[in-house]
């Protein structure tokens, strides 16, 4: 059978634990999809798709000695260096596919890579922890999308003035504990072309790999 329309068809063979019953239907596994994705994806996408999978707000979460043992399991095969290097840089700490965007033209731009989920404290106690830290810039990075402000599930209840105000106070309050502080939406995060300039303006460098 041929690929058509939107439809892609894929010629590999699967493991029958790689299948699970979803409301009647029988699919690849969060692994086994996560996987195939690495091969067959962008790298942007394959990355999105593996953190989601990884992330550690999920009740649902795999972890990654799961998605490791599924591509040694599959060995040999199409594309494999391709995957190892997606699940190479997965992460369980990036929280939103803005998050996971930003972090991949970050990479492919050159930046530092920076620290994710770094804890917060001043005399107060916890102020909370931030998407993104280069510590030897002393630089913080946070990526917010439109969720966070209008999602109800995210809100939780909260009005949108209530939730600026909040966060206006977390970032005055890590802002005094010396760090700058840098701020972007799904706009700049997820357009390299953007985000070059911005994270150079804050002082961030390009890094020359080999």
């Amino acid at each position: 059978m041929r690929s058509r329309g939107e439809i892609v068809r894929h010629a590999v063979g699967v493991n029958p634990d790689d299948v699970v019953l979803i409301d009647g239907m029988l699919v690849t596994s969060v692994a086994r999809t996560v996987l195939d994705l690495a091969v067959d994806a962008t790298f942007m996408s394959a990355v999105t798709a593996a953190d989601f999978a990884l992330c550690h707000r999920r009740e649902a979460r795999i972890e990654k000695p799961a998605l490791d043992e599924m591509w040694e399991r599959r060995l040999p095969f199409r594309g494999h260096v391709r995957a190892r290097r997606v699940l190479d840089f997965a992460t369980h700490l990036a929280e939103s596919p803005l998050e996971s965007g930003s972090r991949v033209n970050m990479h492919l731009l050159g930046f530092p890579a920076p620290e994710l989920q770094v804890e917060w404290r001043d005399y107060r106690g916890l102020i909370g922890y931030s998407d993104f830290f280069w510590r030897a810039f002393n630089r913080v990075g946070e990526a917010d999308g439109r969720a966070k402000y209008f999602d109800d599930a995210l809100t939780r209840g909260k009005s949108l003035k209530q939730i600026l105000f909040d966060e206006k106070i977390r970032e005055d309050r890590i802002r005094a504990l010396g760090p700058g502080f840098s701020r972007w939406d799904w706009d700049i995060g997820m357009n390299p072309r953007r985000l070059k300039p911005f994270l150079l303006a804050a002082g961030l460098p390009i890094v020359p790999r080999r």
